[in-house]
């Protein structure tokens, strides 16, 4: 073959992505791409746990919020349907992410708050211990942290949907419990600083995206949001790691 027609093809995965790279397991425990057009969600986290599909209305590959790589959106998805990974985070502190994209140019559809990205115990109704992003029924988002039976919800950030996101939550623990707080980061910013009044997160089980069945924190599954790079920390993340976080994404974001 010529130069030139070297010159036309597309460039291999791994290089576009060290152009444009996107976030890093770094001290993760999980971290799925959720890009993957078929075969295993692959988890490049410390702990290697594929995400699981619950339902048929899963798209994958679906063009997502990086430039390349897709994601994953539940069309018009039963009320079970939902993405999930095991895993076993201790009392104490961790962190979720996620970045999205909402396809439609708004807010993705919910009737009620629904579950974008969570972390919890697959608790008893309204026993459960979870930390949470949650979009809100008027197109904002918002943490939440809910323990044995009491929860708190951050105030809710509203959202330009227009664009993609990185969006960040963390639970501090503190000595002995002491501190109990939490925070929503959206694109590398803290937009809210949450003191907690539940109690303890005891041991999470579970992390699910779109969508949680049979809880309080969810009607159904969400549509019209496509997700990618789910991540799980059991360790708080610090302002500076956030921003670091960000500074690796936003080139890659649309």
């Amino acid at each position: 073959a010529s130069r030139a027609d070297h010159v036309h093809e597309a460039p291999a995965a791994a290089t576009v992505d060290a152009l444009l790279p996107r976030a890093l397991p770094g001290t993760a425990l999980h971290l799925h791409r959720l890009s993957e057009a078929s075969g295993a969600l692959a988890d490049q986290g410390s702990v290697g746990t594929a995400a699981v599909i619950s339902g048929s209305s899963a798209v994958r590959a679906t063009p997502g919020p990086y430039r390349w790589g897709g994601g994953i959106e539940l069309v018009s998805p039963a009320a079970t349907d939902r993405i999930t990974v095991a895993t076993s985070v201790p009392v104490g502190d961790c962190s979720i992410a996620c970045t999205i994209l909402a396809p439609a140019g708004s807010a993705p559809s919910a009737p009620s708050n629904a579950v974008v990205f969570l972390l919890w115990d697959q608790g008893t109704l309204g026993a459960e211990n979870t930390l949470a992003i949650l979009l809100h029924s008027t197109g904002a988002l918002y943490g939440y942290c809910w323990g044995s039976g009491t929860g708190t919800a951050g105030t809710v950030y509203a959202m330009t949907w227009t664009a993609a996101h990185r969006v960040v939550v963390t639970y501090e623990h503190g000595a002995a419990g002491a501190t109990k707080s939490f925070k929503l980061y959206v694109d590398g910013v803290l937009r809210q600083t949450n003191t907690s009044t539940n109690a303890l997160l005891a041991t999470k089980t579970q992390a699910s995206a779109l969508g949680l069945a049979g809880d309080i924190y969810s009607t159904g599954a969400l549509a019209g949001m496509v997700v990618s790079d789910a991540q799980v920390w059991g360790s708080l993340l610090t302002a500076a790691q956030v921003t670091a976080d960000w500074r690796q994404v936003r080139g890659a974001l649309l």
